[in-house]
């Protein structure tokens, strides 16, 4: 998957950042000056892609100058994988199929729908909002032939061809009360499904010492595991040479509890069974903090060395098995006992 992530990393966001910056003007332009101006930020994206050697086109775009949103419909990326991929392998299709003449080592990349949302304007709205949501994406791995790429495959139990996911990203800025809201929300069809969000408030950045203070106002993490912390195991175990549980290893990880750090955090020691419940039983969890908590880049540092307080710090409360949903737009919906 290396080859997908440098394409993330590189490619779509030379793609994807000037169409947000286009956005956040969009409520400041006359509605035909905003279309004709996101339209050729789209132009030049889809130009730098295959200036890249990235076959990329589109189905259509629409516009929402009312929620400040666009919406690129069809999105698809015939992506080079030359140094994962053999063209003799794939030789006796190579005739049946002419996707394939000119190119038979390509993967494809399709996004049914990507909306983006972006307000930037302190007098109307009193802060900045972004939004991003990728409905039903598919990445086709069956040309990734290689022998690698075929063991990597068969580890991470890529049954089928095509894996296929939803991504959801925000990020809300309030101007009067300092406050910024972050989540992410990520759903790979058979692997889990994962979201995170957080709060923080009267963010602090000392920039001549590049320190940061702020407070953490809430967290919520929710895990709905599919296969994939199986296939951590087996991958951990693979490499020690050994079966691996990984509910006993958080146990090693956490053995000798400082019984200071409990006094502070008194759900620690429920929390921490819970945990290990979840990795036993490979179903899912939500961990959550309602309570303000400090948070510094002194504290970020400790973290790295304390797993303990990372989860003290993060995890106020879990519940296992949480009845939780998801919106028609991949917005998690927490029980209703957590925020009332």
């Amino acid at each position: 998957m290396e080859i997908l992530l440098r394409l993330i990393d590189d490619e779509v966001a030379n793609f994807i950042a000037p169409l947000v910056f286009a956005l956040m003007s969009l409520i400041e332009l006359p509605p035909h000056v905003s279309q004709k101006l996101i339209e050729a930020q789209v132009q030049i994206g889809i130009g730098v892609l295959r200036g890249n050697g990235i076959r990329a086109k589109y189905d259509r775009l629409l516009f929402d100058e009312t929620n400040s949103e666009i919406n690129l419909v069809g999105l698809e990326m015939e992506i080079p994988i030359n140094e994962f991929c053999d063209p003799e392998v794939i030789f006796d299709d190579y005739w049946k199929n002419p996707k394939l003449w000119s190119d038979p080592c390509v993967a494809n990349l399709r996004v049914e729908s990507a909306k983006i949302l972006s307000i930037s304007n302190l007098n109307k709205s009193n802060g900045t909002k972004f939004s991003l949501f990728a409905k039903n994406l598919s990445f086709d791995t069956q040309n990734f032939n290689l022998p690698q790429a075929n063991l990597m495959k068969k580890l991470l139990e890529i049954d089928e061809a095509i894996l296929k996911a939803n991504l959801k990203a925000n990020f809300v800025y309030d101007f009067p009360s300092d406050k910024s809201d972050i989540s992410l929300g990520l759903d790979i069809q058979d692997f889990g499904k994962i979201s995170l969000g957080g709060s923080l408030a009267n963010l602090i950045i000392m920039e001549s010492t590049e320190h940061f203070k702020a407070d953490l106002i809430r967290t919520d993490f929710y895990f709905h595991n599919g296969k994939v912390l199986q296939i951590v195991e087996n991958l951990i175990g693979l490499q020690n040479n050994e079966n691996i549980n990984l509910s006993e290893e958080v146990d090693k990880i956490f053995h000798g509890t400082d019984p200071e750090t409990k006094k502070y955090y008194p759900e620690l020691s429920q929390n921490l069974a819970n945990f290990k419940t979840f990795l036993r039983d490979k179903k899912s969890i939500l961990c959550y903090r309602r309570t303000s908590h400090p948070i510094s880049s002194r504290l970020l540092q400790e973290l790295v060395y304390s797993p303990i307080l990372y989860l003290a710090t993060f995890c106020e409360f879990t519940i296992l098995s949480p009845q939780v949903s998801f919106d028609s737009e991949f917005d998690i919906i927490l029980p209703s006992k957590i925020d009332g």
